[in-house]
């Protein structure tokens, strides 16, 4: 009882602002997940989502915090590849990434063009 009082326990974790991954989504899931209309039209994009971790590393609870061009489903389509990536389950100091919270910005740009400035 008095670890808790004391400030002895263990830290919040907060936000993960340097995410060590565990796996992140493949080139053929990012070309799956890249929506068809801003494809077809050669549309860069980007989207920023916030996220929870897990304690297996999995992101839950993402909401979408911008997206630009908007109308072009940049956002909706990084949504779901937030379900690709996974963090190690332990910071380098030790704790758990258990109920931490990150930013995460995803890009979408083919390798032919040049990759969109950052929505926030």
């Amino acid at each position: 009882m008095a670890g808790a009082q004391d400030g002895a326990g263990p830290k919040p974790v907060g936000e993960i602002e340097d995410p060590v991954w565990r796996s992140r989504p493949s080139s053929a899931q990012a070309s799956n997940l890249y929506p068809y209309p801003a494809m077809a039209n050669e549309k860069v994009g980007m989207a920023v989502v916030h996220c929870r971790a897990t304690a297996n590393g999995a992101l839950e609870a993402c909401v979408l915090a911008c997206e630009g061009p908007t109308g072009w489903g940049f956002g909706k389509a990084a949504l779901k590849m937030a379900s690709h990536y996974k963090l190690k389950p332990m910071l380098a100091d030790g704790r758990s990434v258990e109920g931490g919270t990150l930013t995460l910005p995803i890009y979408f740009y083919p390798s032919f063009l040049p990759r969109p400035a950052r929505c926030d």
